[in-house]
């Protein structure tokens, strides 16, 4: 199996690093910060991360990207729930992953927490896992920038970026590199807020529809792509947001949402079609093509969506 060393290459030129007790680009000369024992390897003169973030040798996270306490963690996951789609999804990005290899290498872009509906792919057998954030966390390898990812051309069969393109500035850089650092037919699985409100203060800049969504993905060649959650998850955030707006508390907000959690049991009888309109987030199944879809596929691509779903 390829190792994670032999695929690693410098964020700025491109040049194969030396990995020793200090991380440095044979070509550019750059010398590269360590964080809790991660190398971070960012091109920060081109980046929303600043190297006070990560110069600590503890490698403590970036304080905007914090979680919420215990409490407040157990009433989100009792407001909003499980991910069952990303689950289904995963199994059958494992299987696509397998066909092309054995032992396939997959990709996790912003990795440093585990997303709702992720465990398949880290209980996986045969699969080599390398997770990447901004951040130092226990599930990852490799502290980087998606806008520039610190690995070779096609260098891994599989990856998946759940929950992160609404908070990078450049997405479409980001699925750029995403498409680079695959192999031929690799597979990536994608899923991105639509309506949602800011969840991530400055680091929060964009929501995609479901054929936003798509054109973003454009190189690559479609399997599935569809609502995550539906309009009833959206309308939980905007009760808890609304609340937020006047208290300026996560606390209150989450107390004042949390009763209201029946709420997402009805998106079992919401029409998927009318759904994808009002979907609180989408996603995005597909394999690495060399052909980019047209702009005037675009109102077809929604169409045939919309009445296949009905």
């Amino acid at each position: 199996m390829t190792t994670l060393t032999s695929i690693l290459q410098c964020p700025v030129c491109r040049g194969r690093l030396d990995i020793g007790t200090k991380t440095r680009c044979k070509q550019c000369g750059r010398q590269f910060l360590e964080a809790a024992g991660y190398p971070v390897l960012i091109d920060f003169a081109d980046s929303i991360c600043t190297p006070e973030h990560h110069a600590a040798a503890t490698g403590a996270e970036a304080p905007e990207i914090k979680k919420g306490g215990r409490i407040g963690r157990f009433l989100s996951r009792l407001t909003f729930g499980p991910n069952h789609v990303a689950g289904r999804n995963v199994e059958r990005f494992l299987q696509l992953a397998r066909s092309n290899s054995p032992e396939p290498m997959i990709l996790v872009v912003g990795g440093g927490t585990i997303g709702s509906g992720m465990e398949m792919l880290y209980e996986a057998e045969g699969i080599r896992v390398v997770g990447s954030d901004i951040y130092a966390s226990p599930n990852i390898e490799i502290i980087c920038d998606g806008h520039k990812l610190p690995f070779l051309d096609e260098s891994f069969d599989g990856v998946i970026v759940q929950a992160v393109l609404q908070h990078v500035l450049d997405p479409r850089q980001v699925v750029d590199e995403i498409h680079r650092v695959l192999k031929t037919n690799g597979v990536v699985y994608a899923e991105t807020a639509f309506i949602q409100q800011v969840c991530m203060k400055a680091y929060d800049f964009t929501r995609f529809t479901l054929a936003g969504h798509r054109w973003l993905f454009r190189s690559f060649s479609e399997i599935d792509a569809g609502p995550i959650f539906g309009p009833s998850i959206a309308l939980l955030w905007s009760i808890n947001y609304f609340v937020k707006s006047f208290t300026d508390s996560n606390k209150v907000a989450a107390v004042v949402t949390a009763p209201f959690f029946w709420l997402r049991v009805l998106d079992k009888y919401a029409k998927i079609g009318p759904s994808i309109d009002a979907a609180s987030a989408v996603f995005f199944l597909g394999t690495k093509s060399d052909r980019s879809l047209r702009a005037n596929e675009m109102p077809g691509y929604y169409l045939r969506h919309r009445s296949n779903a009905s």
